[in-house]
């Protein structure tokens, strides 16, 4: 019934089918409709009515139990309603996990309702067609003449569809009962029960009138039961009516007490219809009935769940819901029995009078038919012996595993959990796809022989489909076995798996010795889902591709072979000795297996070929010693050393090839008569393999088939002149990636692809093979050259790269051509190449095209470099930028090494010069390079170490014997990690010989950041739907300690408000987020060793918290002596003032390192949220998150709008076109009030960065992270100068994709430095909301005031003995409190206060004072009176009267008395602008004046807190104000603009162009589309100075301004396009008579 049911589920709820992933596991936990009371009862239903449908066509069943025809009750009228309800209860599921589904437009629902609806309606039509196609016996009475049950299950989803626009009003059971009511009410008042029963069935609608009328009652049954889903479904019944739902634990017994209550409810409304008469009929399905049987389903549920809650509690304690067989098959196979049992009752009463069968034949004819039914479910998953077998294998904890592109790899002792989930994921993948054969490979190809993997082979041979990549990893991680049982129920039903269809997965192992007991864990896996088991045995990889295509195209005309290993061996056999049929026999080749498997399948394969043939030596061929593998061997091997493998013997000009450990790579290579070692990789098989398959098509006189090569700019130039100017065949170039290289091949007729580690092969189109197979020669030479062609089809394996083929291919050709491995190799001859890397500021300003190989930009480079290669003979040369690091690629090749290295070495430096180069500018002469003399012609690469220095320091080496002494001390357990961190710590340190001194920016280029490169954070999509939030982890730095506030240990652990420690109100913003967004967002702690211990025992407290609390140390480098640069600890465990954590910018080594970053992946989680501890204000913002997601970008970085107390703060800049971080340390001298400075940079650096997972991974593996190396001097307690090397996370910008940063508000930055930050967040400033910080809405303007508390207060402790109370200070702007001052209860600050208390003086505020504006306080204050002065100005020559602390060196005073206010400056006396305040009111206020607006000062701070750098000071040069201007910057997309608040320019120096540059200034800050302005229409002087500024009138604002009397005036709104507007879409013609209200604005 699940499967009939669950297709009404997803027509009911829309829920559309999602990729699995770890968010979709965790729901289920809360929405849960695997409850086995609810499953108990289904399957109950289901076989009941399996056993009725039959039963009640014999005279032994009691006529009691059958149907009435009109009005009455039996056992078969409560089945038809139960099945209705049923179907109600789980159709909940969907508005459970996606609420949002309720409320998506009505009519796009309808059209999708109606297209799921088809199948069961298509049911419908098929049971009407075959019931009257045989006649067979049918009650027209109980649905009409054509309807069925099917079309009532058909048509009820989408009436609950049109339903659900009622649910905003109320609930689904209130509609269902109105229903029912208005429904009996036309049965009883209106005559409708009398047309059912008598009507004459005249038309189509009365021929099925039982049917049409009772639909409304199953409807209402089935809105009734959707309601009542919503207790039953999740763990917490109150889950869907909780405003913020919340993982709570489960609550049977709240669910027992809500069905009991509902089941009285039922009975009683079913008790009052009897009472008054009204007969039930399930012929009508009225009242009655839909009360009757949702009382009696209630009660069943209630009564099913009361044996479940007491006698079987393990249910729910446990989570173990594993049920009998015979439930758990029919719950999962409903469709299928339901369907099944009705086939068989038909066959039953066409093949026998039922209705005169005695008992004893009515009871045998049940049973076999019952034992047919169980026989077939008897086929389905059975979850208790998944159960049973997952108990042998249990998850290693601490260990997360990956599914990746070689399936899962690792160390061999922890794979066999891993293996036999493999197994039954198999299995599931063979379901699904029909029954074919899925290939399982145990294999870790060329790692050493300790690792191990498995991978998993689709049917044609192909990868597996990446979206089973992601169920690999999950049931890799499941952690116990009722999960692995949960997530395989998730893979059945997400992806509709018949699990009665047979699975049969065919699988193999390389010779590693673990692979024994692996390939026994993958049995019990595969055993556990019945699956088919074919063992393959020992196989090569590319064996197991190919038996699985045999498998799966056995048969078909298509077919790929015969599916065995002798199969295998015939296929290429015989078509090799087809290619070489005639052909003397070449000399013996030594072949190198790597001690792998490839020794004995070679072996298997000479004997069918014959030693005729192919004369082969197999050398490295011992697969039963242990370590071999692998070691010093094989194709890797070869190709990373240049050399032969150990144990081969190679004379001059022998040819030999080498296998990696599962034979899927192969590389050929020979010594010259010099003994030079020459290596013919992937680009010497690719042009050998296109030659002779040129030729063959050419002799054998096709037409229409084109074949090309696939390579990659790296491709040596003579393979790539050889293809294309001697064998004139096509060659693409691509960018790197076997992926772009298969998919570009697959373009031709015949396309050629080799990797040059030898992976590789060719692929041959159905067009191609179609056109050969049916070619028809014409002369012997024409046949004979069609008959190779169709041998080299079968010769090479398509389905993977095969070394056995690839070998057979190569020495067919050569054996075809005689050639010996020195005339292959003479083809063309390799140019000497080299590849250097320039280390360079900004990578960006380098772009391509070509695949890379011709740079556009910077122009007229390419010139250049065109220019120096025309030099030299044979030479090439290409820039290429990295794509994560600020690094540019040279490739250069030339005739001759010298003239391939000069080469290298002149275009780097045009690359070094053009992009400001860091380090030593490249020598272009050979006395820089180190050469190795044996070079040859291979490609080396060079780091950036070699613009340096040949060798390393003496100081380098140095280091790195005190470095290895101290790894040597360390015991063996933890050498490995002490190691890693010491090599990461050298790295540091030969970085900063080789860069930091001397590694100055360019100043020049340092540039203020354009709009793309910030985003201001009111642009982003407003959302709170946390959509994301699923795949996010938080992390805090946790490395520092409270030493500088006084207080031992962590810092994270100083209580900040009501009592709560910064870690404890982290806790509760995550608990928080992850309840109100049904989420599972985990918590991380990156520790220092300084606060590890402590903070591992504080975090104890959380256990019984639902949050997932994770932690990981970073790195502990040693200090550096200043003098001798060696490290001052003398052993690993030196004391710990010898040691130093390296900085947040470790956060990506110990994230990786610690196996934290891979367990992460593991869970799914993609994003990470990075901030510090003690940033109170550092919330998790899913509106940031989305634009993150939007925005594909790998690295966000908050920034907020830089204060005077923040000029030290790290900024944004652009630099050569790249965002990056800034950091003080980094800035020149002679330029760091510059940088100080909030003019050019305005904002900076919160620490709160927003960072894609796998970015980072992918940064770390390809080691392109190289952050600015921060120098840290100190002075340790021995008095020893000592230097820390340090980094910053936020300097990773630079080297991530799509990365910028997001200008948040002020709000998102409240750091807890100081006790002067204590004050203010402990204050009535903040209140607390779920463990954030909450800016109280009584302020005013929402700054933070500038508070700075003097020594006396630095300690936390001295802080709290001076406050009895922390002051209020809603209405503070400044506070300076300086000396011995204490500060009585219930204090108010205002405005400015400065408090100076003398040396041995004191000063004493007493209780209940209010200072306001208050300066110099001297000690002895005893009374402070309260200062309520007003100050104003007019002036009829200003259109803004006046602009408070905008202006510098002002000190606006009034006396205590609340006199009118004096003006009185600190600088100029001659001011012709007095600054003075105005009334705290509203704009627009009342005026006396006209063109006069008067603002209060709120008005003004606000704007001056937001857009401090939109005000502006014109000064004369003696100093006299002549003029200012203020505005704003607002909306978002293309409405971003600019708005000019006030302009004002005194009347002296007015008509000198003061109003135009000041408008300019403003209208070029932000960068937006237009600029905007609001003037009186009676302002005709002023309209014509903006038309003449490039001002349009874009509309008529009516009433806009008034004055006394209620006097309004209409308002002109200006605007100026601006170079972002190209289109100039901001501006209209006519605006004068475009007229809005103010209230439209």
């Amino acid at each position: 019934m699940e499967l009939l049911v669950d297709q009404t589920v997803k027509v009911v709820g829309n829920d559309e089918e999602e990729q699995y992933d770890d968010e979709k596991w965790k729901k289920e936990k809360r929405i849960n409709s695997h409850k086995p009371f609810l499953s108990v009862h289904r399957a109950g239903m289901m076989i009941l009515t399996c056993i009725s449908i039959l039963a009640v066509d014999f005279p032994a069943f009691p006529r009691r139990f059958a149907k009435v025809e009109t009005f009455g009750t039996s056992l078969m009228d409560l089945g038809v309603g139960s099945f209705v309800f049923s179907a109600g209860i789980v159709a909940a599921k969907p508005f459970l996990k996606k609420p949002e589904n309720r409320f998506k437009p009505l009519s796009g629902q309808l059209i999708r309702v109606f297209r799921q609806s088809i199948p069961i309606l298509t049911l419908g039509f098929i049971r009407f067609f075959m019931i009257k196609g045989v006649n067979y016996q049918e009650h027209v009475t109980e649905y009409g003449v054509h309807w069925n049950f099917f079309f009532t299950l058909g048509f009820l989803p989408i009436f609950v569809t049109l339903c659900r626009t009622l649910q905003k009003y109320t609930r689904f059971s209130v509609v269902g009962l109105g229903i029912g009511l208005i429904y009996q009410y036309l049965l009883s008042k209106f005559g409708l029960q009398n047309y059912i029963q008598y009507a004459s069935r005249t038309n189509l609608i009365s021929a099925n009138k039982e049917g049409i009328c009772s639909f409304f009652g199953y409807l209402a049954i089935f809105l009734i039961a959707l309601d009542t889903g919503h207790y039953i479904l999740p763990t917490d019944p109150y889950y869907a009516f909780r405003e913020n739902r919340q993982n709570k634990k489960p609550k049977p017994k709240k669910l027992a007490m809500i069905l009991f209550s509902w089941s009285c409810l039922w009975w009683l409304a079913f008790m009052v219809t009897m009472l008054l008469r009204v007969d039930i009929s399930r012929q009508m399905a009225n009242l009655p009935y839909i009360l009757w049987v949702t009382a009696f389903n209630t009660t069943f549920l209630l009564l099913f769940q009361l044996v479940e809650l007491y006698f079987f509690p393990n249910y729910w304690k446990t989570g173990a819901k594993t049920l009998p067989q015979v439930v758990e098959a029919v719950n999962t196979n409903g469709l299928a029995v339901f369907l099944l049992a009705n086939l068989l009752t038909g066959l039953v009463n066409i093949s026998f009078r039922t209705l005169y069968t005695s008992d004893f034949v009515a009871e045998l004819i049940l049973s076999v038919y019952l034992f047919v039914i169980s026989l077939t479910m008897s086929t389905s998953i059975d979850y208790r012996k998944i159960k049973e077998f997952a108990a042998r294998y249990p998850k290693p904890d601490g260990v997360s595993f990956v599914y990746g592109t070689a399936g899962f790899r690792t160390k061999a002792e922890l794979l066999d959990s891993v293996i036999f989930r493999v197994g039954i994921l198999g299995a599931l993948r063979s379901k699904k796809l029909d029954s074919k054969t899925i290939g399982i490979m145990i294999t870790a190809s060329h790692n050493p022989e300790e690792d191990n993997g498995v991978k998993l082979v689709d049917p044609y041979g192909e990868m597996l489909e990446q979206k089973w990549e992601i169920y690999a990893t999950q049931l890799a991680n499941a952690s116990n076995a009722d999960v692995l049982v949960n997530v395989v129920k998730d893979i059945v039903a997400v992806n509709d798996i018949d699990p009665t269809k047979k699975a049969t997965v065919v699988y193999a192992r390389d010779t590693r010795p673990s692979g024994v007991s692996l390939i026994e864990a993958l049995e019990h896996g595969l055993t556990a889902v019945d699956a088919n088991l074919v063992n393959f045995g020992i196989k090569t990889t590319p064996q197991l591709h190919y038996v699985a295509r045999c498998y799966n195209t056995l048969g078909a005309e298509n077919s790929y072979g015969e599916p065995t290993e002798e199969g295998y061996y015939k296929k290429l056999a015989i078509a090799y000795r087809k290619i070489v049929e005639g052909l003397p026999r070449l000399p013996k080749i030594k072949v190198d297996s790597a001690n792998g498997v490839g020794a004995p399948k070679l072996r298997e394969l000479a004997k069918f070929i014959g030693e005729d043939i192919l004369d082969v030596k197999i050398i490295n061929d011992d697969i039963n010693t242990r370590g071999k593998l692998n070691y010093q061997c094989g194709a890797d091997f070869v190709k990373t050393q240049q050399r032969v493998p150990l144990g081969l013997v190679l004379p001059a000009e022998q040819r030999a090839a080498s296998f990696d450990g599962d034979a899927d790579r192969i590389v050929y290579y020979y010594n010259d008569s010099d003994g030079t070692f020459k290596l013919l990789d992937g680009d010497k098989i690719a042009s050998l393999a296109a030659g002779f398959i040129i030729e063959l098509i050419k002799v054998a006189g096709l037409e229409g088939i084109n074949i090309g090569v696939v390579q990659t700019a790296y491709a040596n130039g003579s393979s790539t002149n050889y293809l294309t100017k001697v064998l004139g065949v096509p060659v693409s170039c691509v960018s790197t990636g076997v992926k772009h290289l298969h998919h570009e091949a697959e373009k031709y007729d015949v396309g050629v692809y080799f990797e040059a580690n030898g992976h590789g092969t060719v692929l041959f189109s159905p067009k191609a093979q179609a056109v050969i197979r049916k070619a028809e020669g014409k002369t012997p030479e024409n046949v004979s050259a069609i008959e190779k062609l169709r041998a080299l089809i079968s010769l090479i394996n398509q389905t993977v790269g095969d070394a056995l083929s690839d070998l057979l291919l190569v020495e067919a050709i050569l054996t075809y051509r005689q050639w010996t491995p020195k005339q292959w190799d003479l083809a063309y001859t390799d140019l000497p190449n080299r590849l250097v890397k320039v280390v360079v500021s900004n990578r960006h300003i380098f772009k391509t095209t070509d695949a890379e190989r011709k740079l556009v930009e910077p122009k007229g480079l390419q010139e250049k470099i065109d220019r120096l290669v025309q030099q030299y003979k044979g030479g090439r040369s290409f820039v290429r930028p990295s794509g994560t690091e600020d690094v540019v690629r040279v490739y250069a090749e030339a005739a001759t090494r010298h003239e391939c290295d000069e080469l290298a070495f002149k275009v780097s430096g045009l690359v070094y010069d053009e992009a400001g180069g860091i380090g030593g500018r490249p020598k272009e002469t050979m006395d820089s390079l180190k050469l190795r003399p044996d070079s040859g012609n291979r490609l080396h690469t060079t780091s950036a170490f070699d613009f340096q220095s040949s060798s390393l320091s003496v100081a380098a080496k140095t280091m790195q014997r005190e470095l290895n002494k101290l790894i040597g001390q360390t015991d063996v357990q933890n050498r490995r990690a002490f190691k890693n961190e010491m090599d990461n710590f050298y790295y540091l340190f030969t970085r900063y010989l080789g860069e930091h001194k001397g590694s100055k920016l360019d100043w020049d280029k340092v540039k203020e950041p354009s709009p793309e490169q910030i985003i201001p954070y009111d642009s982003l999509l407003e959302i709170d739907n946390g959509e994301h939030l699923s795949k996010l982890a938080v992390l805090k730095l946790n490395g520092g300690l409270g030493t500088t506030m006084g207080c031992v240990g962590p810092k994270s652990a100083i209580a900040v408000r009501n009592g709560m420690t910064f870690l404890d109100l982290s806790v509760r913003q995550i608990e928080f987020l992850n309840s109100k967004y049904s989420v599972d967002v985990p918590f991380i702690l990156m520790n220092s060793f300084n606060t590890d211990e402590e903070t591992k025992r504080i975090i104890q407290k959380y256990e019984a918290h639902k949050i997932n609390i994770m932690t990981f140390n970073q790195s502990r480098y040693p200090r550096i002596n200043k003098e001798s640069l060696q490290p001052t600890p003398r052993s690993p465990n030196s004391d710990i003032s010898q040691w130093y954590p390296p900085g947040h910018g470790d956060l990506f080594d110990s994230l990786y390192n610690s196996g934290t970053l891979d367990k992460l992946l593991a869970e799914g989680k993609e994003y990470l949220f990075v901030s510090n501890v003690d940033n109170l204000g550092a919330v998790v913002d899913p509106r940031i998150l989305q634009h993150m997601v939007d925005s594909n970008a790998e690295f966000i970085m908050e920034v907020t709008d830089k204060t005077k107390a923040d000029i030290k703060g790290g900024t944004l800049i652009n630099y050569d076109g790249i965002v990056r971080l800034l950091e003080v340390a980094q800035v020149p001298p002679e330029h760091v009030q510059e940088f100080k400075s909030i003019k050019k940079f305005r904002i900076f650096n919160t620490n709160n960065l927003w960072m894609n997972l796998k970015a980072i991974k992918r940064v770390i593996e390809d080691r392109e992270l190289a952050l600015e190396v921060i120098v840290n001097e100190k002075t340790i307690e021995t008095g020893e100068i000592v230097i820390q090397l340090e980094t910053a996370v936020g300097a990773a910008i630079k080297h991530f994709k799509n990365a910028h940063g997001v200008n948040v508000k002020r709000s998102r930055f409240l750091p807890v430095k100081s006790t002067s930050d204590l004050f203010l967040v402990t204050s009535d400033l903040y209140s607390l909301n779920h463990g954030e910080l909450v800016m109280n809405p009584k302020r005013l303007f929402q700054t933070v005031p500038l508070v700075k508390l003097g020594d006396e207060f630095k300690k936390v402790a001295n802080f709290l003995s001076r406050f009895q109370s922390i002051p209020y200070i809603l209405e503070l702007d400044h506070l300076t409190v300086t000396g011995d001052v204490t500060f009585g209860a219930g204090v108010q600050l205002k405005g400015t206060v400065i408090i100076v208390a003398n040396q041995g003086a004191r000063i004493d505020i007493p209780p209940g004072s209010i200072l306001e504006n208050k300066e110099d306080i001297k000690p002895g204050l005893k009374v402070i009176k309260r200062i309520n002065g007003i100050k104003e100005l007019s002036s009829s020559e200003l259109r803004v009267s006046s602009i408070p602390t905008a202006y510098r060196n002002r000190i606006l005073t009034s006396d205590v008395n609340g006199n009118q206010p004096t003006t009185r400056s600190t600088a100029n006396k001659n001011h012709n602008i007095e600054i003075i305040d105005i009334p705290q009111t509203a704009s627009r206020e009342n005026t006396t004046a006209k063109y006069q607006e008067k603002y209060g000062i709120t008005f003004y701070l606000s704007y001056l807190a937001r857009w401090p750098d939109l005000f502006c000071v014109q000064e004369s040069p003696n100093g006299t104000l002549m003029g200012y201007v203020m505005g704003k910057a607002e909306g978002r997309g293309k409405e971003w603009h600019g708005h000019v608040t006030a302009i004002t320019v005194a009347p002296e120096y007015r008509r000198i162009g003061l109003a135009e540059g000041m408008m300019q200034l403003l209208e070029t800050v932000y960068k937006g589309y237009f600029v905007d302005l609001f003037v009186r229409v009676s302002n005709s002087v002023a309209i014509q100075m903006y038309k003449k500024f490039g001002y349009t009138v874009y509309r008529r604002v009516l009433g806009y301004y008034y004055s006394s009397g209620d006097n309004e005036e209409d308002a002109f709104d200006m605007r100026k396009p601006l170079s972002r507007d190209t289109d100039h879409q901001s501006i209209v013609t006519n605006g004068e008579n475009k007229k809005v209200r103010p209230e439209d604005l």
